[in-house]
């Protein structure tokens, strides 16, 4: 994983020669990396404290932001700046800052440098190259990508228009979860942007009057520059257009999923690419990872493919057959209940026991990493998350984006679950009597989530709201005929369909902006990376297209109790699906959002 940062200055009046030269710098010792950021860490502390200070540069903003960018790749850190000089004469500086989180070998550097181009990378490809064990040619994400940039390249005339569509072929034929910046030095052309469902952050700022553009993977919050603004832009046209610098004038956007952005530094202007065709995501557990865990359906499912993955695999080795699970509460001061008896910890310690009992016989190991939160620790992290989300600062983010920041630091205490215990039911176990490793820290650095799957299989409560027209009716047919079919109710519940349709793709064509971001901004903080199964294209392309809507909400064959009417039975192919996978004891689990499992939501006393 990466941490992006780049900006562009350029020079309002003409100069016989700038001045600075083109620098390159390595920040190598972690030592010194992790003293930076714990620096940062403290600053959010103090009250409204700036800790640009810390780390100076030309400029403020990324003076402010190295240390942020520094804490989602503490392994390595680098700084290249350039001098560009475009067809008028003017001067700009071209500066890149990376971090790098390293999960496996070849370390590779970035920025990384090849020829004409630039390359920030941050994510994972699963391209075959990258992942069938027969026809593997790289072992690296970054180094694949360049390799295909300078090969697609090669022999084109940079002046020719295949030469861009080239670099945007290229790009479009990742496969994967990333967010990228590309400099084309030939042509004084930057690229960048995220990938098809947006799974990494990254943002942008163009100003047209100061001449300045900003990229990063977290937004700036500083004491000079706390004025800055943001908006989103949407609704973007298909086809490379111009891309009207007015809608920004120094606000701060997201970069749009899918869309390939392309920046000129000679003319100072954007244009944007939308016909990509970016390939499916694959789920791999070629190396130790943790899972964001409620014990929920989803998260279990998850846990229940990757044990069954690792047993099947031909690498299952006593390094890669443990799986941490991460579960948050906090003790809320306004309910009076501690971080032990939230919701999400009884789920969670359930699930894990069965998950125990499904896999511990063939050496698969959970260990279950209880997060306790108090609202000390609440306040003093309130402060960071709201740094790191803006500008997503509802009380809703907050509720939800701390939760995921303290589960993914991974720092609690460890369930020791006895032998002997693994014969009896869940239910007669007294969960509270079993043995805690405490100060237990999960280093896992690749966490998994079961975000999407609400979105793809009908798990929120709004999208029984397409339904109610339909049970009204239903409703008065019972009333008046005794009878719960008629043609009249049938066309109506094949319109609820229809309406479920529209708002399940709308879920999924926003979910970009709703979560990802902000999630990916959280959680990556601590040097971890995230990755969401549910979201792999495939999956995507799978249930939008092949499940029937009848089987994300499912009528009850059978008339309720009292008189009422049959319920929808939300996710019932996720439901179906746990059953399968012997999970019956978490088949019928209600959807409960983390914020209200965890406790984290209003906290305030």
């Amino acid at each position: 994983m990466c941490g992006i940062l780049l900006s562009y200055v350029q020079e309002t009046r003409k100069v016989k020669k700038r001045d600075s030269p083109d620098t390159f710098v390595e920040l190598c010792d972690e030592q010194e990396i992790a003293g930076i950021i714990n620096e940062d860490f403290r600053q959010d502390l103090l009250a409204g404290a700036s800790s640009d200070r810390q780390f100076k540069t030309e400029d403020h903003i990324v003076g402010a932001l190295i240390p942020r960018i520094l804490s989602r790749g503490p392994n390595y850190g680098s700084m290249l700046a350039k001098n560009i000089k475009n067809a008028d004469n003017l001067y700009g500086r071209l500066t890149f800052f990376s971090s790098i989180l390293s999960l496996r070998s070849p370390f590779t550097k970035q920025p990384l440098v090849n020829g004409q181009f630039v390359l920030q990378f941050n994510g994972e490809l699963y391209n075959t190259e990258l992942v069938d064990s027969d026809l593997k040619q790289y072992s690296n994400d970054t180094l694949f990508f360049m390799s295909q940039l300078l090969s697609n390249c090669q022999k084109i005339d940079v002046n020719h228009t295949k030469y861009q569509e080239s670099i945007l072929f290229t790009i479009s034929a990742m496969d994967g979860e990333f967010a990228y910046s590309i400099y084309d030095s030939f042509n004084k052309r930057l690229y960048f942007g995220r990938d098809s469902v947006g799974k990494r952050s990254l943002m942008f700022t163009i100003c047209s009057k100061t001449k300045k553009i900003y990229l990063s993977s977290l937004p700036p919050i500083c004491k000079c520059h706390g004025s800055l603004n943001y908006q989103n832009i949407e609704n973007i046209n298909d086809g490379l257009d111009d891309y009207k610098l007015s809608k920004l004038n120094g606000q701060w956007v997201d970069c749009e999923r899918g869309i390939i952005y392309c920046f000129d530094l000679s003319s100072f202007s954007l244009k944007f690419n939308k016909d990509t065709n970016f390939g499916a995501v694959q789920t791999t557990t070629n190396s130790s990872f943790a899972i964001l865990f409620s014990g929920g359906i989803d998260c279990t499912i998850i846990a229940a493919l990757c044990a069954f993955q690792l047993v099947s695999s031909k690498d299952f080795s006593e390094k890669s057959k443990t799986i941490d699970l991460l579960n948050v509460g906090f003790d809320n001061p306004r309910t009076r209940k501690q971080a032990s008896a939230v919701p999400d910890r009884q789920l969670a310690l359930k699930s894990w026991f069965e998950l125990c009992k499904i896999y511990g016989p063939v050496g698969v190991e959970f260990n279950l990493i209880e997060i306790d939160i108090s609202y000390k620790e609440y306040i003093e992290g309130k402060k960071r998350v709201l740094k790191l989300i803006w500008p997503e600062q509802s009380v809703m983010d907050l509720s939800i984006s701390i939760a995921f920041f303290f589960a993914s630091r991974g720092l609690g205490s460890k369930v020791i679950l006895d032998q002997e215990k693994m014969t009896l039911d869940s239910k007669s176990i007294e969960f509270g009597e079993l043995k805690r490793e405490s100060n237990f820290n999960s280093n896992c650095k690749v966490l998994l989530s079961g975000l999407g799957a609400d979105e793809l299989f009908g798990g929120y409560s709004r999208h029984e709201g397409v339904f109610n027209d339909y049970y009204k009716l239903l409703r008065a047919n019972i009333k008046n005929n005794g009878s719960h079919d008629c043609e009249e109710v049938e066309k109506m519940r094949i319109s609820s369909y229809r309406s479920l349709e529209e708002e399940l793709l709308l879920d999924i064509s926003r979910i970009w902006k709703r979560n990802l971001g902000r999630d990916d901004k959280v959680i990556c903080s601590w040097g971890k990376e995230l990755r969401y199964p549910f979201l792999c294209n495939d999956i995507i392309d799978f249930s939008l297209k092949k499940i029937p809507l009848n089987y994300k909400k499912k009528r009850e064959k059978k008339q309720s109790k009292n008189g009422q009417l049959p319920k929808l039975i939300k996710k019932y192919f996720l439901r179906k699906v746990a059953v399968s996978l012997d999970l019956e004891f978490v088949s019928e689990e209600p959807k409960r959002a983390i914020q209200f499992g965890a406790r984290s939501a209003r906290m305030d006393k």
